[in-house]
């Protein structure tokens, strides 16, 4: 009988030989292939590379294996989950014809519906409605009609629902963009390494298609919760209140994007960017008040200015709330907002609102501007990133496009990969 293993092997009778995969043969004069070249006596077993040992007559001695003549090459990293890929991966161009050298609009305008068919099925699908349109409706039945709550605990009600729609807004994209822009890192590694593309044409289009992909959404968790609430009295107010919470997740979506082109792994960029979100919601004041040192940090926390934004446009200085005592202006058991507890506290924090003859307690120019400018930082470190790390690489006229992928990306990864 032959049991095709690695090399040949010839042994006496009575003898049994363990093939790696299990598979076994005795018979007398067989020839068993197993991983290496040896001749064995009657009356032992060889077993293969992964066990290696025999036995004859109570004596164990190990069978070396004939090493192969180059390692298999295995890469998780760019095939699909649960496959394996073993050996020669080569890399072609599409048959679009745009390259590296192709004009900057060209590469652009490719990559947009390149990128926008790559990112779309992971954000814009029916699982993604379902869970924004289940949130709204959660948080318009835990908050249902607290807009015709005229009490200073209504009040408060408001101030809480403006609060969690912030910081609902504020987590919700930051993670998942932790271990997508982890793994598009890795396939832009190897385009600028293969000067397939240029690095501000990739940039610009995954920046455009990641606006595209998530910047709409606050806008139907707005309209559905604050209509419920009852507090959806101007379009234009709860517009721009979907303004503020779009440009907020997009602010802490490209926190996630920047840790996860940095960090050397998921659980690291995981971890770090929620060390970052913890001390940016603590530094804008909103649990107690900070030491003055401590409070400067809240000018680069994008969430102060959203829900400072957020509480300019949602109250004016002429709105009321019930109380013993009213004010000769408001009415009989009417109060200005602005002598509530709820706006005494947002001010001593540094959120200046509802107040009678400062025009700059409605205004929301500043916040929004602040927002844009972050977000276009953190969205142009990204581009930095790319540029410092690739901008000195050449294409070797030796190794073409069709190179090992070995070959492409550093040892340590390959190892890593392997």
């Amino acid at each position: 009988s032959t049991i095709l293993v690695s090399t040949v092997t010839n042994a006496a009778s009575d003898h049994r030989v363990s093939a790696p995969e299990g598979r076994r043969g005795r018979n007398r004069g067989s020839t068993i292939l197993v991983s290496t070249e040896t001749k064995a006596a009657s009356g032992h077993r060889i077993s293969p590379p992964d066990v290696r040992r025999g036995r004859k007559r109570g004596t164990i001695f190990d069978v070396v294996p004939k090493p192969l003549e180059s390692e298999p090459l295995v890469v998780n990293d760019f095939v699909v989950d649960g496959f394996r890929c073993i050996g020669d991966i080569h890399l072609s161009p599409d048959e679009s014809g745009i390259d590296a050298k192709s004009p900057f609009t060209e590469q652009l305008k490719h990559l947009v519906g390149v990128q926008w068919e790559a990112y779309r099925p992971s954000c814009v699908n029916l699982l993604r409605v379902f869970e924004v349109a289940g949130l709204a409706l959660l948080t318009g039945v835990l908050f249902y009609d607290v807009g015709s709550d005229g009490s200073a605990s209504g009040l408060g009600e408001k101030i809480s629902l403006l609060f969690f729609s912030t910081t609902l807004w504020t987590f919700t994209r930051m993670y998942p963009a932790v271990g997508s822009y982890f793994e598009w890192r890795k396939m832009q590694k190897i385009i600028f390494r293969e000067q397939r593309f240029s690095i501000g044409p990739s940039c610009l289009a995954r920046f455009l298609v990641s606006f595209a992909a998530e910047g709409w959404w606050p806008f139907i968790y707005v309209f559905v919760c604050y209509t419920m609430a009852g507090i959806a009295g101007k379009i234009t107010a709860v517009f721009q209140i979907g303004v503020f919470l779009a440009l907020n997740t997009l602010c802490y979506m490209s926190i996630g994007s920047v840790l996860g082109i940095l960090c050397p792994s998921v659980p690291i960029g995981m971890i770090t960017s929620t060390i970052i979100s913890q001390i940016s919601l603590v530094a804008a004041g909103f649990y107690t008040t900070l030491p003055p040192v401590i409070e400067l940090i809240r000018f680069i926390s994008p969430v102060y200015w959203s829900f400072k934004g957020i509480t300019k446009t949602a109250f004016r200085w002429s709105d009321t709330f019930t109380c013993m005592k009213g004010q000769g202006d408001a009415g009989p058991n009417e109060c200005f907002i602005e002598f509530s507890i709820g706006i005494d506290n947002l001010k001593s924090r540094g959120i200046n609102v509802a107040t009678y003859g400062d025009p700059d307690s409605e205004r929301v120019y500043i916040e929004m501007l602040v927002l844009i400018l972050l977000y276009a930082t953190l969205q142009f470190s990204i581009y930095l990133c790319f540029f410092f790390k690739y901008k000195n690489i050449k294409l070797s006229k030796t190794n073409p496009i069709g190179k090992r992928i070995s070959q492409i990306l550093s040892p340590s990864e390959s190892k890593s990969s392997s």
